[in-house]
């Protein structure tokens, strides 16, 4: 699948194609033909492109289409040396360590000391019948420098460094790097203190519980592992075992003589025993197993075993029944007119790009990023067709809609896992079996079931701060990915809301470029069969709806639009007339024109009676409704229902009888529209019902893009901003404080900070001492900051210093931890739930919260910091200790020079500098034998006395401990 994805591509900096091989069968020297291969390799190995991931691809003629079998030469004879994968890939890195060092940014490693065979894998794939070779390179944070002279078609000079790069007319190749080349690769090096890959430790032992769940729940393990044999032995017996059964497991690093001699010494294992030895999918040189040899060597001890892969003892021993079939993707999404986006920040499309996400171990979240209809969902659900139909229906898919989930996820205290998403799913689906979670946590670790949730912004625009998504995250890299790593999760979310944090540069992200004009092109003529009037009446008819109209850019369901005759084929576009829809917003033109046409074509009634239709379908319903339900509510009457199922906006569902959106962001549309008109009408915040209160906190909560269409309808923004802040001022004073109102007020907040133009940090202190300096003079109460996100226009800062607060709820902040605290900040009767900062960024300490606050998730942060705090204390307690010891000689304190002082204190000058700065050490001049008048340093006359006892003592006083305090607060 990758393989046929890379080749439809043309090469690049990061893609290299070879029709044949450097040498042929019968060339007795084949040192040159070595030569020309290792510069290729090292080239693409030390080119630093703005791609991820490079390849070189053996059997491949890129201009003429032809495909060779990798190891046979231009005459067809086999060339033997190169087919066996695993001694070739052995050689090849014997020569480069022969060959190079590794230059790092100030100095040079040995190779030898790096484990260079793991930046790169190279394995066979089959493309039509014919096997080709791909080398696949991952980053490295170092060069490759020739050490000695190589031989090629050219002889190339020590000092040379290959890399790939584009020329004039932007083909690539392979060249020697300059100056100017070197210094740029250099700079992007990672620290030479990266270049040890260190490799994740893997147990079963989560495997071997689940086993004995599964088998035998009562039963009772025992561990006999052997760590210099680099084995794990686990016995299990009792419960409804009769004999006990043992489970083995040899790693790539098990020394697998000496460990089965070691077993056979331990004498653990009785005849009648039923032996089980699980072996990792790839032996150390990435082969399999030899398990014919494994299973001799037990026979010689007189142990019968039956031997496993990881993955293959699971399926077979612990979930073979574990999936409903009705349950799991089918590989009927059934995308016909289908066109692979690009993405941004790369020159692969978004398919190759997921295809290169599975090929990576180790890597386990995947996320899918762009704006609402870009394509995010359509993108996932066609890959995964591919997927489906390539492996003949032998993998296994969960695909959640969390628009379909939210409602039985609401019902929980917490969603922070996985395995939530997974009940909750099998609620809507009616599914009685459920997996155990750690049974579930393994079939995902294993890569047997690849899960995927499309829309996760919707779960954190509307579950708040009961979704802990970096919990979720969380629990991702580290419960699904301790046994094989081979964990595939992929979420959906529209860009501007998603906030990574500590996991960002783990994550595997992809963000959709809009459709160009070629690629919109081709999507209608896949659409017209090539009818060059019908495209071109398609594409003029977009050109008016585009992104960018400079640029020509689309988003894809524009594009729909119009493939579905869902706007007027013609070339003038007159705006309908409507009171709730502006002409100068797009999507607000498209839903008119649709409308006004559905008006002449079935007799809809206006177009603001549709609209309203679907703000309420939107609100009340949540994109989706059962028609009774709609006529009984709504009051539409059977004829109009009817029409309504018919309506191009709208998808009727005859099985179930309900109506939902074409688009699924229309729901969130269709929100935003009726948030502007309610914030429109100047209405008091307080009189709002509880369902209007949580509509315009899911609504301003989803973020920029629905704040700045609500902003593109304002036509005075400085006055609508003025009303709002009164508005929420009055209601801060009066509302009720429970959750409704606390989230209410936060993002009403949110949204007056988004309209304030290049707003500085001290802007929206100022506005937020203007909204919540309540009765109390002076005192900041009832501020809400929950959900709160910063953003591409502002970073949600504060300046708290010498603030006093009362009766704040700080939740889901993570820039809490940046705003600026002094001594005198003060919270009361206050509660923080986290996240509260990010990458254990904090300005404020424990002091500043007092008794009556609930700072229960703020505990272990402090806790941390104070141990940092004594052990810093301390340290710096020894470093006065030895400064002060060079100005004391025969029992008092002497006045000593500033070059003798600084001489011994080389190696800790910023103790130095603060007992300076807090007056402990003062600057004098002294006559010397060496000059007049010379630069000095001497003990302050206040600290003296106290200082000269704990000198005479070899002990510590207040003093010190005053001092200490000094030194560790100067920042």
């Amino acid at each position: 699948m990758l393989l046929d994805k890379l080749i439809s591509l043309d090469e690049s900096e990061s893609i290299e194609f070879k029709s044949y091989w450097y040498w042929n069968a019968r060339d007795n020297d084949t040192q040159k033909a070595w030569g020309e291969l290792l510069k290729d390799f090292v080239s693409l190995i030390n080119t630093k492109s703005r791609e991820k991931t490079k390849y070189l691809i053996v059997g491949f003629d890129e201009i003429t289409k032809k495909k060779n079998r990798y190891n046979y030469d231009r005459q067809g004879d086999k060339i033997e040396n190169i087919s066996d994968i695993v001694v070739f890939k052995n050689n090849l890195v014997n020569r480069l360590r022969r060959n190079f060092r590794a230059k790092c940014s100030d100095s040079y490693v040995d190779l030898k000391t790096i484990p260079i065979d793991s930046y790169f894998t190279i394995k066979k794939e089959n493309s039509d019948d014919v096997e080709l070779l791909i080398i696949s390179f991952k980053e490295i944070p170092f060069l490759l420098e020739l050490d000695k002279q190589l031989p090629a078609q050219t002889a190339y000079k020590q000092g040379n460094i290959f890399i790939r790069k584009l020329k004039k007319d932007n083909t690539p190749e392979n060249a020697i790097a300059n100056a100017s080349d070197i210094s740029l690769l250099v700079s992007e090096c990672k620290k030479s203190n990266e270049l040890i890959i260190r490799e994740k430790e893997y147990t079963v032992s989560k495997l071997v519980d689940c086993f004995r769940e599964v088998q035998s729940p009562k039963s009772v393990i025992h561990k006999h592992h052997s760590k210099e044999n680099k084995y794990e032995h686990y016995t299990l017996s009792g419960g409804i075992i009769q004999n006990p059964i043992h489970l083995i497991y040899f790693n790539k690093y098990t020394s697998q003589t000496k460990a089965v001699q070691h077993i056979s010494e331990k004498s653990l294992i009785k005849f009648q025993d039923q032996v089980f030895l699980i072996t990792d999918n790839a032996n150390r040189t990435g082969g399999e197993f030899n398990d014919n040899k494994l299973s001799r060597d037990f026979n010689n001890i007189e142990v019968s075993v039956g031997i496993y892969t990881i993955e293959k003892f699971s399926l077979d021993k612990i979930y073979n029944d574990a999936f409903e079939v009705d349950i799991l993707h089918d590989g009927e999404f059934s995308i016909d007119d289908f066109i692979t986006p690009q993405t941004i920040n790369s020159d692969k499309n978004a398919d190759l790009l997921i295809s290169e996400w599975m090929e990576l171990d180790n890597s386990p979240l995947m996320i899918l990023k762009g704006l609402g209809g870009i394509g995010k969902t359509t993108v996932v659900k066609h890959y995964l067709d591919g997927l489906y139909k390539q492996s003949k229906g032998d993998v296994n898919i969960i695909f959640v809609s969390s628009h379909d989930l939210i409602n039985v996820l609401s019902k929980n205290d917490e969603v922070s896992d996985l395995y939530d998403f997974y009940k909750a799913f099998l609620d809507v689906e009616n599914v009685s079996y459920i997996l155990d979670k750690t049974v579930f946590e393994l079939t995902i670790d294993h890569g047997n079931l690849i899960f995927v949730i499309d829309g996760i912004d919707e779960v954190l625009a509307k579950l708040g701060g009961k979704f802990d998504v970096n919990g979720l995250i969380s629990s991702i890299f580290n419960n699904y990915t301790d046994t094989l790593a081979k964990a595939k999760v992929i979420f959906t979310c529209r860009e501007e809301f998603w906030s990574i944090g500590e996991y960002e540069d783990q994550i595997y992200s992809l963000t959709l470029s809009p459709f160009t004009r070629e690629l919109a092109e081709k999507y209608f003529e896949k659409k017209f069969e090539g009818n060059k009037n019908k495209i071109s009446k398609a594409l003029s008819l977009s050109e008016q709806f585009a992104l960018n109209k400079e640029t020509n850019e689309y988003v894809p369901y524009i594009l729909d639009m119009v493939k579905e005759n869902l706007l007027v084929d013609e070339q003038k576009l007159s705006f309908p007339n409507t009171e709730l829809l502006i002409p100068e917003l797009a999507n607000d033109f498209l839903i008119g024109k649709v409308c006004d046409r559905e008006i002449i074509k079935l007799g809809h009634k206006s177009i603001d009676e549709q609209v309203n239709l679907f703000i309420k379908i939107a609100l009340t319903y949540d994109g989706k409704v059962p028609c009774h339900i709609l006529m009984k509510n709504e009051s539409v009457d059977r004829n109009d229902m009817e029409i309504y199922k018919a309506h191009p906006l709208l998808i009727y569902d005859s099985v179930s009888d309900y109506i939902l959106f074409r688009y699924d962001f229309f729901a969130d549309y269709f929100k935003m529209l009726y948030v502007f008109l309610v914030l429109s009408k100047k209405t008091d915040l307080n009189e709002l019902s509880k369902l209007d209160k949580i509509t315009i906190s899911q609504v301003l909560s989803i973020g920029v893009s629905a704040i700045d269409l609500i902003k593109k309808r304002i036509d005075d923004i400085d006055a609508f901003r003025n009303d709002l802040i009164d508005n929420l001022y009055l209601f801060v004073g009066l509302a009720s404080q429970d959750s409704t109102d606390r989230k209410l007020s936060s993002s009403m907040f949110f949204f007056i900070l988004c309209t304030l133009a290049n707003q500085t940090k001290d802007e929206r202190t100022k506005l937020l001492e203007k909204i919540y300096s309540g009765a109390s003079q002076g005192v900041i109460e009832n501020l809400n900051l929950i959900n709160f996100y910063s953003t591409r226009t502002f970073k949600s800062t504060f300046n708290f210093s010498d603030m006093v607060l009362k009766n704040c709820w700080i939740e889901n902040h993570e820039a809490f931890g940046e705003c600026d605290f002094s001594r005198d900040t003060k919270f009361y009767e206050s509660t923080f739930i986290k996240p509260l900062f990010s990458n254990g960024c904090i300005n404020f300490c424990r002091e500043n919260f007092g008794n009556d606050c609930n700072i229960t998730d703020l505990e272990d942060k402090f806790s941390e910091i104070e141990e940092l705090s004594l052990a810093k204390e301390y340290n710096y307690e020894k470093s006065i200790k030895k400064c002060l010891n060079y100005f004391w000689s025969n029992g008092r304190f002497k006045v000593k020079t500033v070059d003798f002082i600084n001489k011994r204190m080389h190696k800790d000058p910023d103790i130095l500098l603060k007992l300076l700065q807090v007056g402990v050490i003062e600057e004098t001049k002294v006559t010397t034998n060496a000059k007049r008048l010379e630069k000095s340093y001497l003990i302050s006359k206040k600290y003296k006395n106290d200082l000269s006892k704990i000198m005479d003592q070899n002990s510590s006083n207040s003093s010190l401990d005053f001092i200490v305090k000094m030194v560790v607060d100067i920042k």
